[in-house]
């Protein structure tokens, strides 16, 4: 039984990753294939939440140590542009002084993504506020605010 069921799910999961290729392009694939940074990071010094108008909500965690992101993830209800998308800000933002990371863009996000749909282009710019509110809130703390 364990065996019909292990690859009924790879089956399923290879379906999937196809139609994400398709429908996204091979560039959404590859994130979408190796995901990283997807967890709550527990003990943050930042925290943002955007929830935007197609209703994905998107979360990103920081920790700073000597003025640079040293620990970074993501949580998010969304969809596959959403999920990969808070991957790659992460990615982008991770080691970085957090003036720089404050630049990051969701014209640089996409800049990753040349065949995102129009309808899911947002989705960077989600990501990219989530990340500049958890770069806010960290500064708010750091303030005693």
């Amino acid at each position: 039984m364990s065996d019909l069921l292990d690859e009924f799910c790879l089956s399923l999961q290879e379906q999937m990753d196809r139609q994400v290729e398709r429908q996204y392009g091979p560039e959404v694939a590859e994130v979408w294939r190796n995901l990283r940074y997807f967890n709550v990071l527990e003990s943050g010094d930042g925290e943002g939440r955007i929830t935007g108008q197609c209703e994905d909500t998107i979360e990103v965690f920081i920790k700073v140590r000597q003025g640079r992101i040293e620990e970074i993830s993501y949580w998010t209800d969304g969809c596959v542009a959403t999920v990969v998308c808070g991957s790659v800000v992460c990615d982008m933002a991770l080691g970085k002084p957090l003036e720089e990371a404050e630049e990051i863009s969701g014209e640089d996000i996409l800049k990753r993504f040349p065949h995102m749909p129009p309808d899911h282009k947002h989705c960077a710019f989600l990501a990219a506020s989530a990340l500049h509110e958890a770069i806010g809130d960290y500064y708010q703390k750091a303030r005693g605010e």
